[in-house]
C-alpha cells in the first residue's frame, strides 16, 4: 500500500505557483535558508542527522506524483531511503570571497529541484569564507512555508547533538498533520461557495489605484535573479527595536518594520506618486498551533491584505497604526476563514488548470494584475521571519554567526524583500529580476529600509 504525505490547500496554490512558473519559464519559487557557522562543519556527521530528519519526517525524503487522473500532486513517503551524499552538497568559493557566495548564491535561486527523482529538502556547504561555512538549505515552496523549514533546520541541529541510532527512529507523524481544517471545519461545502462568491461581489480591489515599482508590462526576459543582503549589527538591532516599543509599542515590530518599508518603496519611486494612491503589502499570520510539538512541513499562514494611501506613508507611526486597524477588522470579520473557504474551493480544480490561469498574469506584455482576481498584487512584497524557536548559540556543532532567507519574487512586482530577526539581529535579503527592477533601485531600497528603522 502505497503512503503519501497529503498537500493542504495552500500547499496545493503553491503547486499551481511553480507550475506557472515552469510554463512562463520562469526561476523555480524556491525558498532558500542560509546559517552561518564559525569554522567548518563535520560533513560525516551531517549526513548522518540528515539520515535521521529523513525517518524522522519522511516527507524530506519523499518523491513527488502525480495523480494520474486528476494531476494532483502527492507527496510519496515509501520510497528507497535517500543517500544523504545526493542531498549534502559541497561547494568550494574560488575566490573565498562574500561577492562570489553571493554569485553562487544567485545561481542556486534559479537552479530547479526535480522532486520527482530526488529528495524536495536540499543541503547545500560552502565552504571558504574566513569565518567558516554557510550551509543552505533549500525545497519547493509547495511543501512548507519559512516557518516549516525553520523547523527543519531546528531539527536537524537537534538530530546532530543526539546522533541517534537510525534504526530506532520512526515517523513523527507529521503526514497525519491536522492543519488546514481547523480553520474549515465550520464551513460547509455550500456555505464555501456562497464565500467565492461574496469575495468576488464585495471585492472593490480592482477599482482602486495603485502604486507599483514596475510599472512597464513585464518584459519577455526578465533578467537573471540578483540579491542584496544587509546584516544589521547586534547593536544596531537593539536601538531598532528600542525605537520601534517607542513608536508602536509593544509586540508592534512587524507594523512599524511595514510601515518604514512602505515610507522608503516611496522615497525611491521613479515617478511622483498621488496621495489617494495605495501602497499595498502582504500581512502573513502563521497560523501553526505554537502548543504543539510536532513540526509541521506545511504552508500554513493566512495572508491578509494592507492599504495605506500615499499621502501618509511618510507619517510612519499613521501608517503602523493602519496596518495594525485593517489587521485586526480582517480577523473580526473573520477574513481568514473566508480566505481559507476560496482556496479550498479553487484548489479543488485541477492542479494545471489553476497554474494555467496563474500563467497569463505572468506572460510578457502583462502588467500588474490583481492576485487570483480579488486582492491587488503587493506594491511591497515583503516577508518576515521569526527567531528561532528555542535559544541557540551552536549549529550543529558549531558556534552560530547567523541566519536568514528568501526565495525569488514574482516577475510582475519583480522583487521581494525578506526580513529575518534572529535572537540578537535583523537581515534583510532582497532579491529582484535585474531587467524589472534594477538591482542598483533594489539596493536604494533596502538601504533606505535601513535608515527608516534606525531614525
Amino acid at each position: 500500500m502505497a503512503q503519501y504525505h497529503e498537500p493542504n490547500p495552500l500547499d496545493l496554490l503553491f503547486f499551481a505557483n511553480e507550475a506557472a512558473g515552469r510554463r512562463a519559464r520562469l526561476a523555480p519559487g524556491h525558498i532558500h535558508l542560509a546559517t552561518e557557522v564559525e569554522g567548518e562543519l563535520d560533513i560525516g556527521r551531517l549526513q548522518h542527522a540528515v539520515a535521521a530528519l529523513h525517518r524522522v519526517y519522511p516527507v524530506t525524503a519523499s518523491r513527488l506524483e502525480l495523480c494520474p487522473w486528476t494531476g494532483r500532486p502527492h507527496w510519496r513517503l515509501d520510497v528507497p531511503p535517500t543517500d544523504p551524499r545526493r542531498v549534502v552538497r559541497i561547494h568550494e568559493l574560488q575566490p573565498p570571497t562574500r561577492t562570489q557566495f553571493r554569485a553562487e548564491y544567485e545561481r542556486l535561486l534559479a537552479a530547479p529541484i526535480d522532486a520527482t527523482r530526488h529528495a524536495p529538502l536540499q543541503f547545500h556547504i560552502f565552504h571558504g569564507l574566513p569565518p567558516g561555512d554557510i550551509l543552505v538549505l533549500r525545497w519547493p515552496h509547495a511543501l512548507m512555508d519559512a516557518r516549516g523549514g525553520g523547523m527543519m533546520s531546528e531539527e536537524l541541529d537537534r538530530l546532530y547533538e543526539e546522533a541517534p541510532d537510525l534504526s530506532a527512529l520512526s515517523s513523527a507523524g507529521d503526514e497525519s498533520r491536522i492543519d488546514f481544517q481547523p480553520l474549515l471545519a465550520r464551513v460547509p461545502p455550500g456555505r464555501r461557495v456562497q464565500m467565492l462568491a461574496q469575495a468576488l461581489v464585495k471585492s472593490d480591489w480592482h477599482r482602486k489605484r495603485y502604486a507599483q515599482l514596475a510599472t512597464e508590462p513585464i518584459p519577455a526576459d526578465p533578467g537573471a535573479l540578483r540579491c542584496v543582503f544587509r546584516h544589521v549589527s547586534p547593536d544596531d538591532t537593539r536601538g531598532i527595536l528600542e525605537h520601534a516599543l517607542r513608536i508602536g509599542g509593544v509586540g508592534r515590530f512587524p507594523d512599524f518594520l511595514r510601515a518604514c518599508a512602505l515610507w522608503a518603496l516611496h522615497e525611491i519611486m521613479p515617478h511622483p506618486v498621488p496621495p489617494d494612491a495605495l501602497y499595498t503589502t502582504l500581512n502573513l499570520l502563521d497560523r501553526r498551533n505554537r502548543r504543539q510539538p510536532l513540526r509541521w512541513c506545511c504552508n500554513l499562514t493566512s495572508a491578509l491584505p494592507i492599504a495605506v494611501p500615499a499621502g501618509l506613508v511618510q507619517d510612519r507611526q499613521r501608517a503602523a497604526d493602519l496596518v495594525r486597524e485593517q489587521t485586526g477588522r480582517y480577523l473580526a470579520s473573520d477574513t481568514p476563514r473566508q480566505h481559507a473557504a476560496v482556496l479550498w474551493l479553487l484548489t479543488r480544480l485541477p492542479t494545471a488548470w489553476l497554474g494555467a490561469a496563474i500563467k497569463t498574469r505572468l506572460s510578457p506584455g502583462r502588467r500588474v494584475t490583481p492576485r487570483l482576481g480579488v486582492a491587488p498584487a503587493p506594491s511591497l512584497p515583503l516577508g518576515l521571519m521569526g527567531p528561532t524557536t528555542r535559544p541557540m548559540t551552536t549549529y550543529c556543532g558549531r558556534r552560530l554567526l547567523n541566519y536568514y532567507g528568501c526565495r525569488p519574487p514574482l516577475p510582475d512586482t519583480g522583487f521581494a524583500i525578506e526580513a529575518n530577526l534572529t535572537t540578537d539581529r535583523l537581515n534583510l535579503t532582497g532579491v529582484c529580476y535585474e531587467r524589472r527592477v534594477p538591482v542598483a533601485m533594489l539596493t536604494a531600497l533596502i538601504d533606505r529600509l535601513v535608515v527608516a528603522l534606525r531614525e
